[in-house]
């Protein structure tokens, strides 16, 4: 099949099987037929690494939870024309013309009289099933796999690009994923219904070093050839791609599910493992279906859990998983657990004021109080390194003075952190214990009007934090923290101020020991489900737990 050149596919899918949703808590694993297809809008520029962005998007949409076969081309042939001169792009225009093209096709096979008559055949005798197959399907121009595949569909689903934006040393990418669910009624007729209509983005920053190689950029141990200019799609990609899965993951039908097997005080097992892709402290919630005032059933969430251990059942469907529950009522055997998807990472803030204890030219101590913020994202590696919530932490912080100061004096302090926190659980309570490296950046510029006269000096230190806490769990996504912060070593990297004073001047070792303090801080940690930059992306194809 040609393409036009903003027209590429990447995936455009239907699952085949019964909708996964049941009320009696056993998941039904999905079979999705793809074309590998993901729709580009018209007028967006050239440069896209198609391939780069369908094989990230295979990673987090194609996961255990599904099996995957091919849809037949001239299925989409139609579409693909039509996409092509859409002129309004809108994920509603999207799913009108999905429903006028692919959709309808897929109806008429599945609405034939004979068609509707025998779609049951395979659970009776699969030779008979095959015989009506391979004679049908050539009257209506499929292949007998492709005509298996249309009978037995139950979700179609379509990713798109709407938005590729660069703009000096930043990318902007848009886009979403659109699902539909084929429905049975009582008399073989299909319908066709949208279940999921949902949006994204991602933005990536990067400068070129020019004298770095950007030849390649490697995710989930393959390479793909780029260059300086566009080595910047991989982060953008990765992160547009992973809030996809999530959304994917959320949809009811798709979560994963089953009922408790066992319990054993706050302790529990399921039946569904790592055949499934459930990893070391995914998030369940234990839900009972009860009937609203409309007469709908609902899931009425009792308590919330995670994932202990993970039940090897590839091979032994008797391995459960082990789960804990957090918080809520006891779990009961034959309650069912539904799974809550997350990205496995916090957005974490601290706030509060710490005192910089520095030491003058003369050896003396003086303080420096100054208000405190640290930004951070937490990315749980439990999945990698077989340890429940051991998380991999990055942060920016930013001290601001707590004396007024004259309009001719600027401090500035940042720091950028990176480190390990482990929390020990006790139900609602966490106890993180954490170690990070710490770069300070210091810059003190005074104006010809302040105390010091016209004068600046900048410095960085190697700083090592400590850290211990108390956490409150709100819910299952909202932490309150409170913590212990002390800065167990501190070293100056370098010092260069207005007279032309750098580090090497400095004749007393003491000198260079950057600041230390001792500080309790303030904060929230957030449990995401989607985040627009790839920060940890590259460890996902780690995940093993």
């Amino acid at each position: 099949m040609r393409f036009k050149r903003y027209l590429y596919i990447a995936f455009i899918a239907l699952t085949i099987s019964n909708p996964a949703h049941s009320q009696d808590g056993k998941y039904i694993r999905k079979s999705v037929s793809s074309l590998d297809a993901v729709w580009i809008k018209p007028g967006l520029p050239n440069g896209i690494n198609i391939g780069m962005l369908t094989d990230f998007l295979k990673f987090y949409i194609e996961v255990p939870r599904f099996d995957f076969n091919n849809l037949p081309e001239s299925q989409v042939s139609n579409f693909i024309s039509k996409a092509n001169a859409l002129s309004d792009v809108s994920s509603n225009s999207l799913a009108k013309l999905m429903e006028e093209t692919i959709v309808k096709d897929i109806l008429a096979v599945l609405n034939d009289p004979e068609v509707k008559k025998n779609r049951g055949l395979a659970l009776k005798s699969e030779s008979d099933f095959n015989t009506f197959a391979a004679t049908k399907a050539k009257s209506l121009g499929l292949t007998t796999e492709e005509l298996k595949t249309l009978m037995n569909s139950a979700y179609i689903y379509l990713p798109y690009l709407s938005k590729f934006e660069k703009k000096d040393n930043e990318l902007t990418v848009e886009g979403g994923i659109i699902w539909w669910q084929m429905q049975v009624a009582p008399n073989g007729d299909i319908s066709v219904n949208e279940v999921l209509n949902a949006t994204t983005e991602a933005v990536s920053s990067f400068t070129p070093d020019p004298e770095e190689d950007y030849s390649k950029f490697t995710f989930n141990f393959k390479d793909y050839q780029t260059t300086a200019s566009t080595y910047i799609q991989g982060d953008a990609f990765i992160a547009f791609a992973n809030n996809l899965g999530v959304k994917t993951k959320s949809l009811s039908d798709f979560k994963l599910q089953a009922q408790i097997a066992s319990v054993s005080g706050g302790n529990f097992e399921v039946g569904i493992g790592r055949k499934e892709g459930l990893f070391l402290d995914d998030g369940y919630f234990i839900v009972e279906l009860s009937e609203n005032s409309d007469g709908e059933t609902v899931e009425v969430q009792k308590a919330f859990s995670r994932v202990s251990k993970t039940g090897e059942n590839k091979e032994d469907s008797n391995n459960l998983t082990e789960m804990k529950k957090i918080y809520g009522d006891k779990a009961e055997v034959g309650q069912v657990i539904m799974e809550h998807p997350t990205l496995g990472q916090n957005l974490t803030l601290r706030l509060g004021q710490i005192n910089l204890n520095n030491k003058n030219d003369d050896g003396y101590d003086i303080e420096n109080y100054y208000n405190f913020a640290r930004l951070g994202l937490a990315y749980n590696t439990a999945p990698i390194v077989n340890i429940s919530q051991f998380y991999l932490d990055f942060s920016l912080a930013y001290y601001q003075t707590t004396e007024e100061l004259a309009d001719d004096e600027t401090y500035t302090i940042i720091d950028l952190g990176l480190g390990f926190h482990k929390k020990i659980n006790a139900g609602r309570l966490n106890f993180p214990i954490g170690i990070m490296y710490k770069y300070l950046l210091a810059s003190f510029e005074y104006g010809a009007d302040s105390y010091y006269g016209t004068y600046t000096e900048n410095a960085t230190y190697h700083m090592a934090e400590f850290s211990a806490g108390f956490q409150y769990m709100i819910n299952q996504d909202l932490m309150f923290h409170v913590g212990y912060y002390r800065d167990i070593y501190s070293q100056m990297a370098s010092y260069e101020d207005s007279y032309g004073n750098t580090i090497d001047d400095f004749e007393v070792e003491e000198d260079k020991i950057g600041p230390k303090s001792a500080y309790i801080l303030v904060g929230f940690d957030y449990t995401l489900q989607s985040l627009p930059i790839n920060v940890f992306g590259f460890l996902d194809p780690f995940k093993k737990y």
